[in-house]
């Protein structure tokens, strides 16, 4: 079957952060609350998903700091770049513009800067850790209302 016969009225959220407790606890939750959620644990896992699933994705949650990735990556994935949060959102909104980027993160505005980081939170939505998920799930679904994304992949029916 393929992954187009899946799709449901559920926005598609593709988590990227590399604590994966942290992943696994918003993946729940934003599931609870009615959204798909796809985590992954870094920008190389971020950049094959969006490569993988074209136009699947209606917002991207992005930690600013990652992690590297671990040395198990296959082979054939050592091409993709491994890149902190900031240069990954500019990167999947150049690959997808009509899909949301939102920021996160748990360091200071002075850390972030002191890592190189702080442009992209003026140009994508930005949320501090810990995230509230009250906050979360209404910023995602203002993302996904506001038309940040092309209105017919809001919804897509089920195909036999």
């Amino acid at each position: 079957m393929s992954d187009k016969s899946c799709y449901t009225s559920a926005p598609t959220v593709v988590l990227v952060d590399d604590d994966p407790d942290f992943a696994r606890l918003w993946q729940c939750r934003l599931t609870r609350q009615g959204f798909r959620v796809v985590a992954v644990s870094g920008s190389v896992e971020a950049l094959a998903y969006a490569h993988a699933h074209p136009g699947a994705t209606q917002v991207f949650l992005v930690d600013l700091l990652l992690a590297p990735p671990s040395l198990r990556l296959a082979s054939d994935r050592r091409s993709w770049p491994r890149v902190h949060g900031d240069r990954l959102a500019t990167m999947l909104h150049r690959r997808d513009p009509s899909a949301a980027i939102l920021l996160m993160s748990a360091y200071s505005d002075r850390e972030l800067t002191r890592h190189g980081i702080g442009s992209a939170t003026t140009v994508f939505p930005f949320l501090r850790k810990p995230l509230d998920e009250t906050e979360v799930v209404t910023t995602l679904r203002n993302l996904v209302a506001e038309g940040r994304l092309a209105g017919s992949r809001t919804a897509r029916p089920a195909s036999a």
